[in-house]
């Protein structure tokens, strides 16, 4: 899910142009009217049918038909005023091309499951995100002295909410996207109207994309049938739809990505940029016109409608439905462990919530919910319904791997409770008594030896470059941190370092978290290096005689560091 603020900039072109306003953009030619979605559109009257007067309205902060807010107040004007947000939620491509070229009960399908997807993850949004904010951080305006100084944050009844789901990119190519348009309005449980409180939105809106793609992954599975190939970031493409065909159809990525090399630029940034350079005005659509089109694109790649209907009759039905009932059980991806191939398989709750605990620390030392959701959206394969999502949420929550940490007083609670597992507390404590370990006479360096390697060295080493040159090769600990700012010449030291303990009989092994940190460190200290996942496999041929030089250490995730000590160990 992308996240975007109606900006005031444009909320001029939205609300005061005709023929290019909002209402034409969202409800364009051959786009399917926008619906109102929000729990709380039924307080303003609205359902139903989206009318641009509506939605002009809503996003200037008043109540449709009335000129005033929803408080009867007089609308105020604010400089900075955000009039609403746009959530778009985007299908994966190999949905898309299915629903580009099925047949009109699959089309229908399609349509149906990425509307599920879309209410349930609005209403998870309502649940989790849509906030208020009473009070003032203006001391003056305290009604009374005993009261809290600053603003507090109260649950939201429900978003004013418009959908417009659309079938094309600016290319022309198929692409599944619904933007739903928040306003920036919700009453609050005393009653008020007020702004959202956008932070709220900004950090759910992660997890909001994980569920809806996780619910979407389950409709398909129980009306079609079909099946998904492995999660990676959230997402997953409908398994049996060829790669080259989603690349082809991908063709606004691809002038993206051209503007991007063009430039010499990446990051999300600069993708961010590319995307505003190349944007180009949505034609209008003839849907018999694109039909055609689509079908006479796909076949320059080898596909067409046949193969979708080929596809379908090969898969099978599921009732994606689950639930926790005793005993439960859900799907989830595995490896066969006789061939390797990926294959589902059916694990119990128990286990599965294990397998999600143990997995949790391999990105992140410490978890949110939402965190925790989204690894649980990943980890299910066709049964990610929001329900069994969030019930198995708690249920991984509820694990004692699982362990809270103290909130932060000055934090809102719910957003900043956050949890670690008992898996990477024993990984840390671990590495602690390897950094702590005494001292051993066999690690050191003769002193006098160091200082004629030095001597024979020449260079132009500073002094504390020299004394940490001292440190490292004569304390004999079993690990030596050396900690210095970017430019110091930490891989200058590090290459007399590497003279003086080869000169002494050592081997030096270089690990760096990424190929461009072991390569500097190749290049800038002479030292063989490789990235954590290489070295672990040339682990095989360690002695006592070499030394592993991590760089970048404070980069290296907890658990790579710990594999890397624990095996030089």
């Amino acid at each position: 899910m992308s996240l975007w603020k109606l900006r005031v900039g444009a909320e001029e072109y939205y609300l005061g142009q005709v023929a290019d306003g909002i209402d034409d953009y969202y409800s364009g030619a051959g786009e399917t009217r926008g619906q109102w979605i929000g729990a709380a559109s039924s307080a303003l009257g609205l359902a139903d049918g989206v009318t641009g007067d509506e939605l002009r309205a809503v996003l200037a902060g008043l109540s449709p038909g009335t000129g005033l807010t929803p408080n009867g107040d007089q609308v105020r004007t604010w400089k900075n005023r955000v009039p609403g947000f746009d959530l778009t939620f985007s299908a994966p491509k190999s949905v898309s091309v299915l629903y580009a070229l099925g047949d009109p009960l699959v089309r229908a399908a399609v349509v149906e499951a990425t509307n599920t997807a879309v209410e349930e993850a609005i209403a998870w949004l309502e649940r989790e995100a849509c906030f208020v904010r009473r009070g003032s951080n203006n001391r003056a305006s305290k009604p009374a002295p005993f009261e809290q100084f600053g603003t507090r944050r109260l649950r939201g009844a429900g978003f004013i909410a418009a959908g417009f789901r659309h079938r094309t990119s600016r290319a022309g190519d198929p692409h599944l996207h619904t933007h739903v348009l928040v306003a920036n309005i919700a009453r609050g449980p005393d009653g008020k109207w007020s702004a959202l409180d956008g932070q709220a939105l900004y950090r759910s809106k992660l997890a909001a994309g994980a569920l809806y793609q996780s619910v979407l992954r389950n409709e398909l599975a129980r009306r079609l049938g079909v099946e998904w190939n492995t999660v990676h970031n959230n997402v997953a493409d409908i398994a049996g739809i060829p790669r080259r065909v989603l690349k082809h159809f991908s063709k606004r990525r691809a002038e993206i990505e051209d503007e991007l090399e063009r430039l010499g630029l990446d990051g999300p940034d600069a993708a961010r940029e590319a995307m505003l350079a190349t944007r180009r005005k949505k034609a209008d659509i003839d849907h018999e016109t694109l039909d055609q089109q689509w079908e006479a694109d796909a076949a320059t790649v080898d596909y067409g409608p046949d193969d979708i209907t080929e596809l379908l009759a090969s898969v099978r039905v599921i009732d994606g439905h689950e639930d926790l009932s005793d005993p439960a059980y859900v799907t989830v991806h595995a490896a066969d462990h006789h061939t390797g191939e990926r294959i589902e398989q059916l694990v119990s709750v128990a286990d599965f919530v294990a397998q999600v605990a143990v997995r949790l620390p391999d990105t992140d030392s410490t978890v949110t919910r939402h965190e925790v959701q989204n690894t649980v959206a990943a980890t299910l394969t066709r049964n990610g319904n929001s329900n069994l999502v969030e019930r198995l949420t708690d249920a991984v929550l509820a694990s004692p791997e699982l362990v809270p940490l103290p909130i932060d007083v000055s934090a809102d609670a719910g957003f900043e409770q956050r949890w670690t597992t008992r898996r990477l507390l024993d990984i840390e404590a671990d590495l602690l008594t390897m950094f702590s370990a005494p001292s051993a006479d066999h690690h050191c360096v003769d002193e006098a030896f160091v200082e004629e390697q030095i001597a024979a060295a020449g260079g132009t080493l500073g002094s504390d470059q020299l004394d940490t040159v001292r440190r490292v090769c004569t304390q004999g600990r079993q690990v030596e941190v050396v900690v210095g700012r970017a430019g110091t010449g930490k891989t200058y030291t590090m290459n007399t370092v590497r003279r003086v303990l080869e000169a002494s009989g050592r081997h030096l092994i270089g690990v760096g978290p990424s190929a461009r940190a072991a390569r500097e460190l190749g290049e800038g200290a002479g030292i063989d290096s490789y990235t954590v996942p290489r070295f672990l496999q040339v682990a095989v041929q360690l002695t006592s005689a070499h030394v592993i030089v991590v760089d970048e250490a404070a980069m290296t995730g907890t658990i790579d560091l710990w594999n890397v000590c624990r095996t030089a160990r």
